[in-house]
C-alpha cells in the first residue's frame, strides 16, 4: 500500500509514468515475492532481498519508489531483538558467534537507512536524481519517498510484535493446556493409588481379625467344649441326668457358636481375598519361566479364587517338571456367565519320566485341579495343544457358592 502510495506520488510529480518508476515498482515487487518465499521455506536469508534492493535504491536514486517497500520487508524480517531477549532471559553473553549474527540482523533491518540519507542530501544540494525532471521537482518527491519509507518501517515493526505476541500467547496457551492435562493425569494416578492402598489396608485389615479371631476366641470355645463334653461324661457316670441334659444343651450352643464364629471368619477371609494380587503370585512361583499374565477378572469367590491359584501354580510347575518349555501364558477371562482360565507353554522337549505316555505323566498332577473345577459346577480340560502344553478351565458364575473338595 505504501509503495502503491508513492507510485502514484512520482507520478504526479512527474506528469507521467518514467521508466525509473516502472523499474522500481517492479524492484519493490520482486524483493516481496522473494522475502516471502525465503520466509516459507525457513531460510536463514529472509533478509538478503530487502538489503539487495536499499542498495540498489541507494546506488540508482531513480528507483526512490522501492524504498518504502523496502524498509517494511527490512522491519518485518528483522531478528535481532529475539538475539537480545535470549541473552537477557539466560542472564549470560551470547557467544562470539551469537553476536554477529546479531549484528548483521541489525544491519539488515536498517539497510534503507543510507538510501534515505542520499536522497535527503541530494535533494537538499539541489542534485538531480535521474528521473527525467527538474530537480525542484524531484525534491519534494525524495523527501515524501523518506516519510513514506519511514511510516513503512514503523507499521512493519508494528505488525512483527503483533505476530511474535500472537506465538508467544499461543506458545503460553498450550504450555497452560499441557500442564493442565499433565496436573489431570498425575491427580487421576495419585486418586486411583489410594483407592488400591486403601482397598489393600481394607484387605489386610479383614485378613488380620479373621487370624486373629480364629487364633484366640476359636482356641477358646474348643477348650470350652471338650470341657463340657468332659463333663457330660463325668455326669453320665455319676447318673446325674439332670445335669447330662444341660450339659448337652451348653455343648450345642458352643457347637453353634463355633459354627458360626467359623462362618465369620471365613466371610472375612473372603473378603480379603485379592484376586489379582493372588494370580500375580501364583504366576511367579517359578523363576525358570517367564510368565506373562492377562487377567480381565477383577474379583472372584473365594472358593473360585483359590481354585483357579492352585491350577494356575500346578499347570507352571507340570510345566517345569515335565517339559523344558521358557514361556507360559496366564490367561483369565470375565463372562457373563462364567469365567474362564488358560495357562499354555511353548513347548520344548519333554523330560524323560518314569510314563511312557507325557499326557499321563502330567497329567496325573492334575487331577485334584479338575476335581476341584466340578466341585465349582466347571469343566477342566488338559493337553497338548500347538507346540506346547495348555491346561483350560471354566467355570460358571452362581450365586452359591459350591463345596470345595
Amino acid at each position: 500500500m505504501v509503495t502503491a502510495m508513492a507510485v502514484a506520488l512520482a507520478a504526479a510529480c512527474c506528469g507521467g509514468v518514467p521508466a525509473a518508476i516502472v523499474t522500481g515498482l517492479l524492484l519493490a515487487v520482486c524483493c516481496a515475492g522473494l522475502t516471502q518465499w525465503l520466509a516459507s521455506s525457513s531460510s536463514e536469508l529472509t533478509w538478503l532481498p530487502s538489503v539487495c534492493c536499499a542498495l540498489m535504491v541507494a546506488a540508482f536514486p531513480s528507483l526512490l519508489v522501492a524504498l518504502p517497500g523496502t524498509a517494511y520487508t527490512c522491519a518485518r524480517t528483522s531478528r535481532h531483538d529475539s538475539s537480545h531477549d535470549e541473552s537477557d532471559t539466560h542472564g549470560t553473553r551470547l557467544p562470539a558467534s551469537s553476536r554477529i549474527r546479531t549484528m548483521i540482523a541489525l544491519c539488515a533491518t536498517l539497510a534503507w537507512l543510507p538510501a534515505c540519507v542520499r536522497l535527503i542530501a541530494m535533494a537538499a544540494a539541489g542534485m538531480p536524481l535521474g528521473m527525467g525532471v527538474s530537480p525542484s521537482r524531484e525534491a519534494p518527491l525524495a523527501y515524501m519517498a523518506c516519510l513514506f519509507s519511514v511510516i513503512a518501517f514503523l507499521l512493519g515493526h508494528t505488525r512483527r510484535e503483533l505476530a511474535h505476541a500472537s506465538r508467544s500467547s499461543r506458545h503460553a496457551r498450550d504450555a497452560r493446556r499441557a500442564m493442565a492435562r499433565d496436573m489431570a493425569a498425575r491427580l487421576t494416578s495419585s486418586a486411583e493409588e489410594r483407592d488400591i492402598a486403601t482397598r489393600m489396608a481394607t484387605l489386610d485389615e479383614r485378613t488380620r481379625i479373621a487370624r486373629d479371631i480364629h487364633d484366640n476366641v476359636g482356641h477358646l470355645l474348643t477348650r470350652a467344649i471338650m470341657q463340657t463334653e468332659a463333663s457330660k461324661i463325668v455326669s453320665q457316670a455319676r447318673g446325674d441326668m439332670e445335669a447330662v441334659r444341660s450339659l448337652e444343651e451348653i455343648g450345642g450352643t458352643l457347637h453353634e457358636t463355633m459354627t458360626m464364629m467359623r462362618q465369620s471368619v471365613h466371610d472375612l477371609a473372603d473378603e480379603g481375598t485379592d484376586f489379582p494380587s493372588m494370580v500375580e503370585e501364583a504366576a511367579r512361583c517359578s523363576s525358570a519361566l517367564d510368565v506373562r499374565v492377562t487377567n480381565d477378572v477383577t474379583a472372584v469367590p473365594a472358593p473360585v479364587a483359590r481354585c483357579c491359584v492352585a491350577l494356575i501354580r500346578e499347570a507352571l510347575a507340570n510345566t517345569v517338571h515335565h517339559g523344558t518349555a521358557s514361556h507360559a501364558e496366564v490367561v483369565l477371562r470375565d463372562f457373563p456367565a462364567f469365567w474362564q482360565i488358560a495357562v499354555q507353554d511353548d513347548g520344548g522337549r519333554p523330560r524323560t519320566t518314569g510314563s511312557a505316555d507325557p499326557e499321563i505323566s502330567r497329567g496325573m498332577g492334575l487331577a485334584d485341579i479338575e476335581a476341584r473345577v466340578r466341585a465349582l459346577g466347571g469343566t477342566c480340560t488338559y493337553g497338548p495343544n500347538g507346540p506346547g502344553w495348555r491346561v483350560f478351565a471354566s467355570i460358571p458364575k452362581r450365586d452359591s457358592a459350591p463345596s470345595e473338595v
